[in-house]
């Protein structure tokens, strides 16, 4: 069963992980392994999503499959939301 619910910072850790994992697979070969390392550690830190989640311009889905956080959705709104 699929589950999609609205990322809250209690998914922070699992989000930063599986995040750093959909963002290697594709460019694994086309990022020399220093820059990536740069990226994820600082895209996909703690800190970094912690802010991003905290702010109403961006909106994070976690997405279940089986109870198992499969992968997430991120929607950065280019207008101010009310």
């Amino acid at each position: 069963m699929i589950t999609i619910k609205k990322a809250t910072l209690k998914d922070v850790k699992a989000l930063a992980n599986v995040g750093k994992k959909a963002f290697i697979i594709p460019h694994k070969d086309a990022i020399p392994e220093e820059i990536m390392a740069a990226y994820l550690n600082s895209s996909f830190s703690e800190e970094a999503l912690i802010s991003e989640i905290s702010n109403r311009e961006y909106d994070y889905n976690v997405i279940f499959v089986d109870d198992v956080l499969a992968g997430f959705s991120k929607i950065i709104y280019i207008y101010k939301k009310n």
